[in-house]
């Protein structure tokens, strides 16, 4: 504990840390902390209950809610994404290919930045309904490579809602977070 105690110290005193930390061991907490800002502009500062958005962090969750709907049996990892999403044009796609960035599929973010209007928040419909309208091309025919895709992640979130008849948000809320006691996680929705 002491050496959490110094190092961390050491780093705040430098500013070469903007972060709150928990160390456990055994589910011991052995050291907590909060340091720097949670907004700099207002010069507020972070808290040991902090929010912080987790971004692609949140993939391993969603990809453990479709690992779970597998073994449930509800849904298959060798499932043709067209079985859970009604038109999708791109064929030969596969649940796994989607988990393993093995789709080909193009990211979204580029295209969608192009087309989208700014003025409304998206959820992952409108993503896949644009995906399906306009159609880019792919990288590679699936399984043919490996690219990290965005896209994936955000059909596997759709296939959640469509295969267990909730909206993502309440699947992990019912299915992980509160299972495993994860009382401040949530998937947050701007709306």
């Amino acid at each position: 504990r002491e050496q959490l105690v110094n190092l961390f110290s050491v780093l705040n005193e430098k500013s070469q840390i903007n972060a709150a930390v928990l160390v456990a061991e055994d589910g011991d907490i052995l050291y907590q902390g909060a340091f720097g800002y949670a907004n700099l502009a207002d010069k507020c500062l972070l808290q040991e209950d902090s929010l912080f958005e987790l971004a692609s962090l949140s993939k391993p969750f969603t990809a453990l809610g479709i690992l779970q709907l597998a073994q449930q049996g509800t849904l298959n990892i060798e499932d043709p994404v067209e079985r859970w999403i009604t038109g999708f044009p791109y064929q030969g796609i596969t649940i796994r290919n989607l988990l393993t960035h093995t789709s080909g599929l193009p990211d979204y973010m580029e295209w969608f930045l192009q087309h989208w209007d700014h003025n409304k928040i998206a959820v992952n419909q409108n993503i896949v309904d644009m995906l399906m309208n306009h159609q880019p091309q792919r990288y590679f025919a699936p399984g043919e490579g490996w690219l990290y895709s965005n896209t994936g992640y955000v059909l596997l979130a759709v296939i959640i809602e469509k295969a267990s008849g909730l909206s993502f948000a309440e699947y992990m809320k019912k299915s992980i977070f509160e299972p495993v006691e994860m009382r401040n996680s949530r998937v947050y929705n701007r709306r």
